[in-house]
């Protein structure tokens, strides 16, 4: 085969090698547009998907037990509380969480005294003080 059988061998075949390269783009073209379509779909899909609130799932089994914590600081047994002693009587010890009542108010005890309330302003607190008499009070 000389170099002349090649060039018209070459020439023979290059429109056909054309066609089929324009051919295979031409397909590949297609189906590159047909991708893109479905792909477009795909994505307002998911962007419908992740605009959605979340649906809450089953509960999980329970977890372990915690550790114990630490023991908290030693103090009395109950509460502070307030003990009402009734009226103010002269003599009588008082203690912080004392209430008594004088004057027709309420005091509130904040130190141990035997001081009446409103003489020792440190050991006494009005916690509510006596309203103004009614029409006609005695």
């Amino acid at each position: 085969m000389t170099e002349a059988d090649l060039v018209l061998i070459a020439k023979a075949i290059a429109p056909v090698v054309r066609d089929l390269i324009v051919h295979g783009q031409a397909d590949l073209r297609e189906r590159l547009l047909a991708v893109e379509g479905v792909l477009g779909t795909v994505t307002q899909r998911i962007t419908a998907v992740e605009a959605r609130e979340p649906a809450a799932g089953p509960p999980g089994p329970p977890g372990p037990a915690g550790r114990d914590g630490q023991d908290g600081l030693a103090g009395k047994d109950g509460a502070a509380g307030l003990t009402y002693r009734g009226v103010f009587l002269a003599g009588a010890d008082y203690q912080p969480g004392d209430l008594v009542t004088w004057g027709g108010s309420a005091w509130h005890c904040n130190a141990a005294t035997t001081a009446r309330p409103g003489e020792a302003a440190e050991a006494w607190t009005l916690m509510v003080k006596r309203g103004r008499d009614g029409k006609g009070a005695t």
